[in-house]
């Protein structure tokens, strides 16, 4: 009897390991890196979203005319590390992109108020999404402003921080998080990222959409002071229809 139900618990996890197995690969591998993307004279786009592959992936961006603003996603080549301020908001602070490549993401979090809801990269409806990995680093303006300051924040020292949070919600409800700081004066230390840091997301499956939160040490009676930008390049993840 015993004998029978040890093979009976054999044969199990080899079926079982034989459909895992046989549903993992139909998984494909995907990659965004964003270097089909064409830029004009001022080597960025901040008024269009992204989509990848006919729209596996959506990079939102909700673009105001009216005051030349946005909020989620542009897209950029420039990687000018010196000049300071607003006015150099879409520059990486690193050579380039991820890997020697030329694009990136900037990301722009509306720390006031979101007519995203909160959605900043969404997955088609009909596929099923297992999370790889992410890099991201700091953007020029944002990296300046925390290592010299200016009218709007302050130099960082001692206790500062910025810390990134990628929010990944699921199909069953379930929200899965990665932190990153991106600067850290804390314990003695003091770093500003200046280069890619590739994240582990493998923690995050069956992923609906992703959004972005940022905040700092330094933040005031009306919010953030701090520059709420960070760059992003080549995500990696498995998706499949269902």
């Amino acid at each position: 009897m015993k004998r029978l139900f040890f093979l009976s618990t054999v044969i199990l996890c080899l079926m079982v390991s034989a459909c895992n197995f046989l549903e993992n690969k139909d998984f494909v591998a995907a990659e965004v890196t964003f270097e089909d993307i064409n830029f004009d004279t001022t080597g960025f786009i901040a008024s269009v979203p992204y989509s990848f592959e006919g729209g596996i992936a959506t990079f939102a961006n909700n673009y105001q005319s009216d005051f030349g603003s946005y909020e989620g996603f542009a897209f950029s080549c420039l990687n000018d590390t010196e000049t300071s301020g607003y006015d150099n908001q879409f520059s990486v602070y690193a050579p380039g992109g991820c890997d020697g490549s030329a694009n990136f993401a900037v990301y722009y979090y509306n720390t006031f108020a979101s007519q995203l809801e909160g959605r900043k990269i969404i997955f088609s409806e009909d596929i099923r999404v297992n999370l790889e990995s992410v890099c991201v680093t700091n953007s020029t303006y944002v990296a300046l402003d925390m290592l010299n300051g200016s009218s709007f924040s302050k130099k960082f020292g001692p206790g500062d921080w910025f810390l990134l949070t990628i929010n990944a919600v699921c199909a069953d409800g379930n929200t899965k998080t990665v932190e990153y700081y991106l600067a850290d004066f804390r314990d003695g230390k003091s770093y500003v990222c200046d280069d890619w840091v590739e994240l582990d997301l493998s923690s995050m499956t069956d992923v609906l959409y992703m959004d972005f939160v940022l905040t700092s040490s330094d933040t005031g009676e009306y919010g953030m002071n701090t520059p709420a930008y960070f760059c992003l390049d080549n995500l990696k993840f498995r998706y499949r229809k269902y």
